[in-house]
C-alpha cells in the first residue's frame, strides 16, 4: 500500500432492522433512533406546554424550555440520556428541523397581511421605529458590555445578531397571546398587533439586507443583496401574479359554493414545492433559505387559500416538526458554560427592560395613558422563532460562541415568558366586565348619547337595519352612535382581525371581490344614515373575521370597549318572499343561531334580535329580545 493513501471511516446507519429478535440495538440505526427522538422532543414540549398553560405561556416559550430539557443543561449531562441524542445524528436532526423551520416561517408569511400597515397611524409608525432604531444601538453595546464582564474573547460580527435579536417582535405570538387573554379587539390590542406587524416587517427586511454581510465575504455582500432584492422583485412582479391566474378559476368556484375545500390538491402541492423552490434560491443568491419561504407566504394572492393552507399544515409543522428545531437550540444551550451568572443576569435584565423603557417612552409623548404605555411596551417585547433564527445564523457562522448564545437565549425566554401574565393581571376580564355590567338601554340617562352596536350577517340584514335605526327618532339632543360590525367568518387557523374602515373609502375584503363588494354597500348604507342628517348620527364601520366559535366573545369586548348600551341582532332566518310570507333558514346562516345565543349568554348590556320579514310597512318590524315581543316605537 502506497505510504500517501488516504483513508475515510464513516458510520453505517442502516434504516432497516431485524428488531430484538437478534438481540439487537435498533436504537443505532438512523431512522428507529430518529423517531424515538421525535417522540421524546414532543413530549417534553407538550408536557411544559399543558404544565404552564395557566401562566398563558405561548408554545414558543415552552418548545424553547423542551429543548432545554433535552440539552447539556439538565437530562443531556446524564449519560443514559445522552445517548438518545449522540453527535452522530446531529446532521440527520438538523436537515429535518431546518426543513421543518422553512414550512413554518412559510406559515408565518401566510397569517402576516402587510395590507394593514397602510392602516396605521402616526403612534404606531413612531413605536415601531422606535422599536428598532434604539434596541439595535443597545444590543450592540450589551454584547461588548458581556464580553467585558464575562472576560469573553468576542468576535466583533456578533454584536449585529445581538442587535437584530433584540429589535425582532414576534407578531404571530402576540396574536395568540392576545387571543388567549380575549383582547384582541381592544384598543390596547388592535395598537399591539398594528405595531408589531410593522416591527416583525422591518425585522424581516433587516434580515435579508444585514445578514448577508457575516454570512459571505465583504466582496460578495452586494451581490447576495443585490441577488436577493431581485428575488423580491420577481415575486412581487411576476411570480404573485402568475399565482392570481392559476388560481383565479378555483377561487371563482369557491366564491360560487361558498366552500373552503374545493381546492385541486395538485394546488397545495404546488404551492409546497414553492416553498422549497424559493428556499433554495434564497439561500443561493446568499442570505438565508426563511427569506425565500418568508417572501412565498406573503405573495400567496388569495386569503381563502391561504386559511386552507394553515388548516391543512399547522399542526403536522409546528405541532410535529417545530420542536425539532428547538431541541437543536437546546443542544447549543449550556447554562454551566457561563463562568458568572452575576454579572450574566445583569445583562439578561437590560436586554428584557431595554424595549420595555423604549417604547413607554415613546408613548409618553402621546395621549397614551400610562397602563397602556407599559402594556405595549411588555407586549412589544414579546419574541418570535425569528430571534432564534438570527441567533442559531450567529453559531452557525461560528460568530456566536456558546456564553453569547445561552445569554441571549435565556433573556428571550424571559422576555416572552412575562407577557402572557402581565397582561392578564393588568386586564382582568372579570374586572372590566364587571365594571361595565350596568350599562344597559333602561339605565341610560334620556339626554346622553345612545350608543348602538348594530351586527351586520349577511347584505340581506341592511335594509331592515337601517330602516329601524332612521326611525328611531333620534335628534340633536338625544344622538345615536351607531357601530355597523359586518360579522365575516374566519376559516383556517389564521389570526382574527377587527377591520375599521375609514368614511369614504372601499374597503379591503379577505375573502374576494364578491365580499368586497358586499362590505362596501354596507358600509355605504350606514354612511347615509350620518350624511342624511349629521346632526343626530355618528356612524363608524367595523368588520370583525373570526370563527364562529368565538365570534361572541369579539363581539361583546367590542361592545365594551365602545361603551355601547343597546346591541341590535339580526334573526339567524332569512325572510323568502313569494306568495306567502316566510322564514327560510338557510344552511350557511344556521351558525348564526349559534352566535345570537352565545351573544344573549355573555353580553354585558341590552341585547335586541331584530326580525326583518322585508314587509313594506316598517311599523310591522318587530325586535324580539329572549322570549318577548316588543313593538319599536314607531
Amino acid at each position: 500500500m502506497s505510504m500517501n493513501a488516504s483513508q475515510a471511516c464513516h458510520v453505517l446507519n442502516i434504516t432497516t432492522t431485524n428488531g430484538i429478535w437478534h438481540s439487537q440495538n435498533p436504537l443505532v440505526e438512523s431512522l428507529p433512533l430518529l423517531i424515538t427522538q421525535l417522540a421524546i422532543v414532543i413530549f417534553f414540549a407538550r408536557f411544559l406546554f399543558f404544565i404552564l398553560k395557566p401562566l398563558y405561556q405561548p408554545l414558543f416559550v415552552t418548545d424553547i424550555l423542551g429543548g432545554v430539557v433535552i440539552g447539556p443543561s439538565l437530562l443531556g449531562m446524564r449519560p443514559y440520556f445522552s445517548r438518545l441524542f449522540p453527535l452522530t445524528t446531529v446532521m440527520t436532526l438538523e436537515t429535518v428541523a431546518y426543513m421543518a423551520l422553512d414550512f413554518y416561517i412559510f406559515l408565518v408569511g401566510l397569517e402576516m397581511d402587510i395590507t394593514s400597515i397602510r392602516r396605521a397611524d402616526r403612534r404606531e409608525l413612531s413605536v415601531a421605529a422606535a422599536g428598532i432604531v434604539i434596541p439595535m444601538s443597545m444590543g450592540i453595546g450589551l454584547f461588548f458590555l458581556t464580553g467585558r464582564l464575562l472576560n469573553l474573547t468576542v468576535d466583533t460580527g456578533g454584536c449585529l445578531f445581538w442587535g437584530l435579536t433584540l429589535t425582532v417582535t414576534g407578531f404571530p405570538v402576540i396574536a395568540r397571546i392576545l387571543s388567549k387573554l380575549k383582547l384582541f379587539h381592544s384598543d390596547i390590542g388592535r395598537m399591539a398587533m398594528s405595531t408589531a406587524i410593522i416591527n416583525d416587517f422591518c425585522s424581516w427586511i433587516l434580515v435579508a439586507i444585514l445578514l448577508p454581510m457575516r454570512m459571505t465575504s465583504p466582496e460578495n455582500a452586494l451581490y447576495a443583496i443585490t441577488a436577493t432584492m431581485a428575488f423580491i422583485l420577481i415575486c412581487i412582479c411576476i411570480v404573485r401574479p402568475a399565482l392570481v391566474k392559476i388560481f383565479h378559476q378555483t377561487t371563482s368556484c369557491i366564491e360560487k359554493n361558498n366552500n373552503c375545500n374545493n381546492y385541486n390538491e395538485y394546488y397545495l402541492c404546488f404551492v409546497l414545492i414553492g416553498v422549497v423552490l424559493c428556499s433554495f434560491v434564497t439561500d443561493l443568491c446568499g442570505t438565508y433559505s426563511v427569506i425565500g419561504a418568508f417572501v412565498f407566504g406573503i405573495i400567496i394572492p388569495n386569503k381563502q387559500l391561504r386559511s386552507v393552507l394553515i388548516e391543512r399544515f399547522q399542526d403536522f409543522v409546528s405541532g410535529i416538526m417545530l420542536p425539532l428545531f428547538f431541541a437543536i437550540c437546546g443542544m447549543r444551550i449550556n447554562v454551566h458554560a457561563v463562568n458568572n451568572w452575576l454579572w450574566a443576569g445583569l445583562v439578561v435584565i437590560l436586554l428584557c427592560v431595554c424595549k420595555i423603557l423604549t417604547t413607554y417612552s415613546v408613548c409618553f409623548f402621546t395621549d397614551l395613558p400610562s397602563r397602556d404605555s407599559f402594556a405595549l411596551g411588555v407586549l412589544m417585547n414579546t419574541k418570535g422563532i425569528l430571534a432564534v433564527v438570527v441567533l442559531n445564523i450567529g453559531w452557525d457562522k461560528k460568530v456566536l460562541h456558546v456564553e453569547e448564545y445561552t445569554v441571549m437565549v435565556v433573556a428571550l425566554v424571559i422576555m416572552t415568558s412575562i407577557v402572557g401574565p402581565t397582561i392578564s393581571a393588568m386586564y382582568k376580564t372579570s374586572t372590566r366586565i364587571g365594571k361595565y355590567e350596568g350599562r344597559t338601554i333602561q339605565r341610560t340617562k334620556p339626554n346622553d348619547e345612545l350608543r348602538i352596536l348594530s351586527c351586520i350577517h349577511s347584505i340581506h340584514n341592511v335594509s331592515g337595519m337601517t330602516n329601524l335605526l332612521a326611525i328611531s327618532n333620534a335628534t340633536e339632543n338625544t344622538p345615536l352612535s351607531v357601530f355597523a360590525l359586518q360579522l365575516v367568518e374566519l376559516t383556517g387557523r389564521a389570526s382574527p382581525m377587527l377591520i375599521v374602515h375609514s368614511p369614504g373609502k372601499t374597503s379591503i375584503s379577505m375573502y374576494g371581490r364578491s365580499h368586497s363588494s358586499d362590505s362596501n354597500l354596507i358600509i355605504n348604507a350606514f354612511e347615509n344614515l350620518e350624511t342624511h342628517n349629521p346632526v343626530a348620527f355618528s356612524v363608524q364601520s367595523l368588520t370583525s373575521l373570526s370563527p364562529f366559535i368565538t365570534m361572541h366573545e369579539d363581539v361583546c369586548i367590542l361592545a365594551e370597549n365602545k361603551r355601547v348600551a343597546f346591541m341590535i341582532l339580526p334573526f339567524h332566518k332569512q325572510a323568502m318572499l313569494e306568495d306567502d310570507v316566510v322564514l327560510r333558514e338557510a344552511s350557511s346562516d344556521y351558525s348564526f343561531h349559534d352566535v345570537n345565543m352565545n351573544i344573549l349568554a355573555s353580553a354585558p348590556c341590552t341585547v335586541g334580535i331584530l326580525v326583518d320579514r322585508e314587509l313594506k310597512h316598517p311599523h310591522r318590524r318587530r325586535v324580539l329580545r329572549g322570549n318577548a315581543i316588543h313593538r319599536w316605537p314607531g
